[in-house]
């Protein structure tokens, strides 16, 4: 139980990891405009760990910070500039009559789900393979309609980590933002899988074809 293969000793290596993974992204995110090359850095790590390949999660999470450093800073204006814009047309629809306010509320809604999809789907993208940033930016928004129920259950998953950061602040220090990571990634493996299983098929069928 306590030897080097035992559970208990697992358990807490798996705990220590993500505490220590969630620390390490909360302090390279103190600077602010370091946010989003903190966070393509954490799903680089989550991918190691959902793979269960051993690595030096302090050494590499650096190597991946400076890696992804462009393409997740231009993600990242990217992405505010979406945000913003959302922002400011529901501040816009707010000041509007009611008989159109419900009607353009509610596209708004849907455009920000499908705009918190993407920024769910950005990051495992990113980390998985390599992509220019408008191919990156193009195949988020695809990915995220792929296997809409795993996007769902991501959705949800990650709904629920937040819900329980804001009741158990403990959990925003130590577990919450790697957690989080490494659910989303989860998820988005099982969609990486399915692309390649499928890949795989159509090959071979074009193979037989050609026979």
């Amino acid at each position: 139980m306590f030897s080097i293969d035992g559970k208990l000793y697992r358990l807490c290596t798996w705990i220590s990891n993500f505490a220590f993974l969630n620390l390490l992204f909360l302090i390279s995110c103190i600077p602010v405009i370091t946010i989003f090359p903190a966070t393509a850095a954490l799903f680089a790590i989550v991918r190691q760990l959902v793979k269960n390949n051993e690595i030096s999660i302090f050494k590499n999470y650096w190597l991946y910070f400076a890696k992804n450093f462009k393409q997740s800073f231009l993600i990242g204006i990217f992405s505010a500039c979406i945000g913003l814009f959302l922002f400011v047309d529901f501040r816009i629809i707010n000041q509007m009559q009611p008989s159109l306010k419900s009607f353009l509320f509610s596209c708004l809604v849907a455009i920000t789900i499908y705009f918190i999809l993407f920024l769910l789907c950005v990051f495992p993208l990113m980390v998985n393979s390599y992509y220019t940033t408008k191919q990156l930016i193009v195949n988020a928004f695809t990915f995220s309609l792929y296997k809409p129920h795993l996007t769902l259950l991501t959705l949800i998953g990650f709904s629920a980590i937040v819900l329980a950061s804001l009741k158990w602040t403990f959990l925003l220090v130590f577990f919450s933002c790697s957690f989080s990571a490494y659910l989303t990634y989860w998820f988005a493996e099982r969609k990486f899988s399915s692309l390649d299983s499928h890949s795989v098929k159509k090959e071979s069928l074009e193979f037989k074809a050609n026979k």
